[in-house]
């Protein structure tokens, strides 16, 4: 076997003793004996450890009994809260959806609100498997306890994707949940209004000048994730090109931000959608959420780690969208996480009141906003211009989706 195989070599000369050359048939070897020993509970508490973490992934490709137990256990353990990445990923690789483990941990009166909202994160895109989850999400809607701010906020967004929060023809209200059963966008609506655009502190977002939206338009609630324009690259087959980072497990989980787009791929994503991308005042706008500071917070930097993924805590790659606390008007990920693409072509802020500004007329670069992973603090404030060349494509640079007409849900 070792001579034809190429599998196995001796660990030492003259020692009798043979080791595996490539590490993973020993991973795979591990994750058999673990679902046949049920140890279950003993990988779903190593599973960050690098060392535990591929062979725990392929021990959920066999057995459904083992995936409840191993779900049980990583929900248990806390990983859900502390690394939603790495939860999603489990999720994500498990040959079975065992729902009863998420449902014990969101029934229970022993979960913390954090475990709640985790684990209801992890729900999402999956919430026609879950059975009874509306009713729990109407419960949590129905508790006056501020504590549950972020559980009610996913609780909407899960009840309008099973279609229990429609509009039925009438107007939207400001702030409102909608979700896009064909694309799974969430959409929260954005009303019109008045703000002051730009910043003293660079001269390229000077000068600070009065801007007036005079309509509303609907804004995706995260950054576009793959799982969604994944869906895009399947209707479109042959048409549309896969984004750079694609393959790369680094940036291709289904629930992290979309990267390695041009403006020209998310124009034609957004078209497809049935909408286009925002312009720069109506990406600010939204952002600010009526604060006049450098953050929708405000201006102390120290806090930017609640509400981002940046250099300083991002590990140096993108996260699933949503796990950072969302600001007063429901979007997630303004500050940080990816850079997004908007309409506009980079240029000089006109010196004058301004109504629903489109930007230049031409250009060569088109503008970016709101930092990224990679980005120092400053870089991610509500004001801060970026631009690239349109037709490129980087690890940092995604985009959101907006609409101007409500899409079906």
């Amino acid at each position: 076997m070792r001579e034809e195989s190429g599998i196995l070599a001796y660990s030492g000369e003259g020692t009798g003793r043979l080791g595996f050359l490539h590490l993973s048939f020993q991973e795979y070897l591990a994750a058999d004996h673990a679902v046949r020993e049920s140890l279950s509970g003993q990988l779903a508490v190593r599973v960050s450890d690098s060392w535990w973490q591929e062979v725990a992934l392929l021990s959920l490709r066999r057995s459904k009994a083992y995936c409840g137990q191993f779900f049980e256990q990583m929900l248990a353990s806390g990983l859900a809260e502390q690394q939603q990445d790495l939860a999603q990923r489990c999720l994500t690789e498990s040959l079975y959806f065992v729902p009863e483990p998420f449902l014990r941990v969101l029934q229970s009166s022993e979960s913390t609100v954090q475990r709640k909202a985790a684990v209801l994160r992890l729900l999402l895109g999956r919430q026609q498997q879950v059975p009874g989850l509306g009713d729990l999400c109407e419960q949590f809607l129905a508790s006056p306890d501020p504590a549950l701010r972020d559980l009610r906020g996913i609780s909407v967004e899960l009840l309008a994707s099973l279609g229990r929060r429609k509009a039925q023809g009438r107007a939207p209200e400001p702030f409102e949940v909608v979700v896009d059963s064909r694309t799974g966008v969430t959409f929260i609506w954005i009303p019109p209004g008045k703000f002051r655009m730009g910043s003293e502190q660079r001269e390229w977002a000077k000068p600070v000048h009065s801007v007036q939206l005079t309509r509303g338009l609907y804004l995706s609630k995260y950054p576009v994730t793959n799982e969604q324009y994944g869906r895009y690259l399947r209707d479109k087959a042959t048409d549309a090109k896969s984004p750079e980072y694609w393959d790369d497990r680094r940036f291709n989980q289904p629930q992290q931000p979309v990267v390695g787009v041009s403006w020209h791929d998310a124009a034609a994503y957004c078209q497809w959608a049935g909408g286009r991308l925002p312009t720069e005042a109506e990406w600010e706008y939204s952002c600010r959420a009526g604060s006049d500071h450098d953050y929708c917070f405000g201006d102390d930097r120290s806090l930017l780690t609640v509400c981002a993924w940046y250099y300083q805590n991002s590990g140096n790659v993108t996260h699933p969208v949503g796990e950072k606390l969302g600001h007063a008007w429901g979007l997630h990920d303004m500050h940080g996480n990816v850079w997004e693409w908007c309409q506009d072509w980079y240029g000089a802020y006109a010196a004058k009141r301004s109504r629903d500004p489109q930007g230049p007329r031409g250009g060569d670069s088109r503008v970016l906003r709101g930092g990224s992973w990679n980005d120092v603090s400053g870089v991610c404030s509500a004001w801060y211009r970026n631009y690239n060349y349109p037709e490129n494509r980087f690890s940092n640079i995604g985009f959101r989706l907006a609409r101007t007409l409500p899409p079906d849900s």
